[in-house]
């Protein structure tokens, strides 16, 4: 079968469709709320488009052989979503799946588990489903069509802007959270280092008054008394944290 351009349109924006309504009840089951999936605001996940339209296109010449159809969807499709999971992530600094906790993962982006569930979704498709909906657009008229797949290009375009300006908003967002991050880490750093060198100088300090207890100061007296109490105590603490080490040995 030979489909016209706004016939794959329409196959694309109804897969896109069903896609999202599978992963939204499937993911609201889960979490026992409502749960939009997707990356656009509107009821569509592309991805699933895009895979069911190149599942479509590498399987529809060997439909009657359903291996075929299993190796090439899975094949078709897998590559699909690394190559869409890496750009997003290398564009966007965020992933929108991760199956980095199953096994045999390739860096997150595609696992085992999801390419067989791809290759059993390509079956589906092309023996179950898509003959249904091939009927229900094929007797759309062609005006009609061409209509209607330009307007869900238009809203399609509309919200893919709006979403990728949100995600790109997103992306500065996380990049300022790092900086700010960096940025009170390098200051505790030089915090510490000044809490210390102060300590240092204290020190000092204290110990020109610990090995001269007969200076007086007339100006700064008060001052300079507490100083010398401040002195005689941290000297009396360091004596006896001695003793308890003397002891502990």
């Amino acid at each position: 079968m030979v489909y016209t351009q706004s016939q794959w349109l329409l196959f694309f924006f109804l897969y896109c469709f069903l896609g999202w309504l599978w992963e939204s009840c499937y993911v609201s089951v889960k979490k026992g709320e409502w749960i939009n999936r997707g990356f656009l605001r509107g009821p569509i996940v592309p991805i699933y488009g895009f895979g069911a339209v190149i599942v479509l296109w590498l399987t529809l010449p060997v439909s009657s052989n359903l291996f075929l159809v299993f190796l090439l969807g899975m094949l078709g499709a897998t590559a699909l979503e690394y190559l869409t999971g890496a750009a997003m992530e290398r564009q966007l600094h965020v992933r929108y799946w991760d199956y980095s906790s199953h096994r045999f993962n390739l860096k997150g982006y595609i696992c085992p588990e999801c390419s067989l569930a791809w290759g059993l979704f390509s079956v589906f498709l092309v023996k179950v489903l898509h003959p249904f909906v091939e009927q229900l657009v094929l007797q759309i008229p062609e005006v009609w069509a061409d209509l209607l797949s330009l307007l869900c290009v238009i809203v399609f375009a509309a919200d893919a802007t709006r979403a990728f300006q949100s995600a790109l908003d997103l992306k500065v967002l996380l990049e300022g959270i790092e900086e700010f991050q960096n940025l009170k880490e390098q200051i505790h750093r030089i915090e510490i280092e000044l809490e210390h060198r102060r300590d240092r100088r204290y020190e000092k300090i204290l110990q020109i008054l610990r090995r001269n207890p007969s200076a007086v100061s007339v100006r700064f007296r008060e001052s300079f008394e507490e100083l010398r109490q401040m002195a005689v105590q941290r000297k009396k603490i360091r004596i006896k944290g001695g003793d308890s080490r003397l002891k502990k040995e």
